[in-house]
């Protein structure tokens, strides 16, 4: 029975990150930045980002934070713009 509870807490975990790279990655696309620029806003080194958005590593329980809240000033700041 454990194994099984690691295999669905562990499927449940890979799920959220890839989801968050995805819309890491669109945020880059959207505002023109390269990986290093990127990587500065977030207070990590280029090699950092560069193993998220190619899938080798995925971001840590910090990092996820402060990628949700650089994604979500976004989607802030459009919501106000169109008031």
């Amino acid at each position: 029975m454990k194994p099984l509870t690691f295999v669905i807490s562990r499927h449940i975990l890979n799920a959220m990150p890839q989801d968050l790279i995805a819309r890491l990655n669109t945020y880059r696309l959207e505002h023109r930045l390269s990986q290093p620029q990127l990587a500065k806003k977030l207070g990590v080194t280029f090699e950092t980002v560069n193993r998220w958005l190619n899938r080798h590593m995925k971001p840590g329980q910090i990092h996820e934070h402060h990628i949700k809240k650089l994604i979500g000033k976004t989607k802030e700041s459009k919501s106000h713009a169109k008031r």
